[in-house]
C-alpha cells in the first residue's frame, strides 16, 4: 500500500495510527509492565555491474524498531546460543521485511 502513498499521505495514516500511541503506553507503565525498545537492522551493499555517474554501488542501511510490553514470561528462554547455529544454512528470506 506504501508504494502508492505519496509521503504526505502516509505521514497522515501513521499519525492516524498512533494518535493515542502515548496514552497507551502510558497506561501499560502505570500498570507496571517493562517497557522494551527493540531495534533490528540490516545492512546490505547493491554492487553495480556498470558504473555510471547515477548508477554506483551503494551500501544500503535499514533499522526497524517498534516499542512492546512483554507478555509473557521468557526468562526460561535460551539467549546466549543462536537459533541456527550454522549460518550458511539459515535462509533470511523468511526474515525480511
Amino acid at each position: 500500500m506504501n508504494i502508492t502513498q505519496t509521503r504526505a499521505q502516509h505521514n497522515n495514516i501513521i499519525d492516524d495510527i498512533g494518535k493515542d500511541l502515548v496514552l497507551a503506553i502510558k497506561q501499560e507503565l502505570i500498570k507496571g509492565k517493562p517497557l522494551r525498545i527493540i531495534f533490528d537492522n540490516m545492512d546490505f551493499r547493491i554492487l553495480a555491474n556498470i558504473i555510471l555517474k547515477n548508477n554506483r554501488n551503494s551500501d544500503i542501511h535499514w533499522i526497524g524498531h517498534f516499542v512492546t510490553f512483554y507478555r509473557m514470561k521468557s526468562d526460561y528462554l535460551d539467549d546466549k546460543t543462536p537459533l541456527e547455529p550454522k549460518a550458511e544454512i539459515f535462509d533470511n528470506g523468511h526474515y525480511l521485511c
